[in-house]
């Protein structure tokens, strides 16, 4: 990926191409297939830090927040994705405190 180069990530989980029978392959990231442990009960803090502790995202971008990119194909045809964003569980909303945001050149 060429977002290190841009300053808005600071890791990420390079994605490896796993292939399957009857011209099946996959683009995902290692330990994808436990991203089925956020279970919506659970506090959101707590599962944004599993998938952080755990390195289940794609990318860690510099504010927090995960990205999940995951494809599969089949031939050449897109036949299923997963495109998922995980917000910082520690960023104050902005509504408390939007000052911080305009002040922030990451956010500008």
């Amino acid at each position: 990926m060429m977002l290190f180069g841009t300053g808005i990530i600071n890791d990420q989980n390079f994605p490896k191409i796993v292939r399957h029978p009857k011209s099946i392959w996959d683009v995902k990231f290692d330990h994808c297939e436990n991203i089925a442990l956020v279970i919506s009960e659970t506090d959101y803090s707590v599962i944004h830090q599993i998938l952080k502790n755990n390195r289940y995202y794609s990318v860690k971008m510099i504010d927090g927040g995960l990205l999940q990119l995951i494809y599969r194909f089949q031939r050449n045809t897109l036949i299923q994705h997963r495109l998922a964003y995980y917000l910082s569980s520690q960023l104050l909303p902005f509504q408390e405190d939007p000052a911080s945001y305009f002040e922030d050149t990451h956010f500008l």
